[in-house]
């Protein structure tokens, strides 16, 4: 496969040098695998940034390389399959536990991550500091309609 003008930046070869893929298990369910990226000190209120249903967290790395040098801690991550909203609350509260993250987080959440972490918030308002939304939703009855398969779709 050819590899794509993204792929070969250079600011994409320096964050994926400089900054691992880590991988953690998020419950019982040893498929559930939750992928992200860690950088910036770890003595600060995070920066978690959510992908959609079809990014990787390596989409934030202008986010992660342009944002910790300046002393945030930028947490980009692709979550695990969940197939109900509080299963993913249940497995984001988890994610944070892995990673011991105490406190209060802030958010950047596109599009399916942004509506995630909108249910989030509605859960456990005191764990979040700020939110951002891009090309987010808040209701997902209109998905229904073309993804009625989808029980996470369901508000």
């Amino acid at each position: 496969l050819r590899e794509s003008a993204l792929a070969r930046s250079e600011a994409f070869r320096s964050f994926t040098a400089n900054v691992p893929l880590r991988k953690v298990f998020v419950g019982n369910d040893s498929d559930c695998v939750w992928k992200y990226y860690d950088h910036g000190p770890r003595d600060v209120e995070p920066l978690i940034c959510l992908v959609g249903a079809s990014g990787q967290g390596d989409i934030f790395f202008k986010q992660v390389l342009g944002l910790a040098p300046k002393g945030f801690r930028v947490i980009a991550v692709h979550y695990g399959a969940y197939f109900s909203h509080e299963k993913w609350v249940r497995g984001f509260e988890e994610f944070l536990s892995i990673l011991d993250v105490e406190g209060k987080v802030h958010v950047f959440g596109t599009s399916l991550g942004g509506f995630l972490i909108q249910i989030f918030l509605h859960y456990h308002p005191e764990r979040i500091g700020s939110v951002i939304l891009c090309n987010s939703f808040c209701d997902t009855k209109p998905f229904m309609k073309s993804a009625p398969w989808s029980p996470l779709y369901v508000s």
